[in-house]
């Protein structure tokens, strides 16, 4: 039950384990002892709150499924495959050439939430002289850690580089959609009325 929900999306957790070493039963302020003991309700909704704010002190990561997506395309237009593959987050795999054909085969791993539309976008760039064919592959971490927020100086110098493959945005907008689509919460800033400041002359 304590990893049936994420603390992020509220999405079944992937290689967590939680142990229990010892349960303490505090006694009540009137000094009434229970002697049926906790109920097990109580000591799995006890257990669920434990591990979701351990997790959460240990920046919990998003874990998303990829597709092993095979690409074929002639020589000319690799340089547009490419741009479309890394405008989806995709990591090229492997690149050769089909023997007694002109056609380059690109297999890459792509993000299934990047997947909408590439085939319509692909088809599109390269005039229709493109193949593609996806199947799933596995499943990854998005490296970036969605709660991330910069506070110091260093942080916001290195956030504004973007030196990490994934920007934290990436990671923070995937957990915010999943959250969206299920009613959850989401921590997002809203205008609900705003006025233009109007400045006004003054008359000597």
């Amino acid at each position: 039950m304590a990893t049936a929900a994420g603390p992020l999306c509220e999405e079944p957790m992937h290689c967590v384990a939680v142990v229990l070493r010892d349960v303490c039963c505090k006694q009540a302020p009137d000094g009434h002892v229970d002697l049926a003991g906790p109920v097990g309700g109580q000591l799995s909704s006890a257990l669920r709150v434990a591990a979701r704010s351990a997790l959460l002190l240990r920046s919990a990561r998003l874990v998303e499924p990829l597709y092993l997506c095979d690409v074929r395309v002639t020589a000319e237009l690799l340089g547009k495959i490419y741009a479309i593959l890394g405008a989806r987050r995709a990591v090229i795999v492997s690149e050769q050439l089909d023997q007694g054909t002109p056609l380059f085969a690109v297999q890459a791993r792509l993000p299934v939430v990047e997947s909408f539309g590439f085939a319509e976008a692909l088809l599109r760039k390269t005039g229709g002289a493109a193949s593609v064919s996806m199947l799933f592959d596995s499943y990854a971490d998005v490296p970036a850690d969605p709660r991330y927020r910069p506070r110091t100086a260093a942080q916001m110098a290195e956030h504004a580089s973007g030196s990490s493959d994934i920007p934290p945005e990436t990671a923070r907008e995937l957990v915010d959609a999943v959250r969206r689509r299920k009613g959850l919460r989401v921590l997002e800033q809203l205008v609900v009325h705003a006025d233009k400041q109007r400045t006004r002359s003054r008359k000597k």
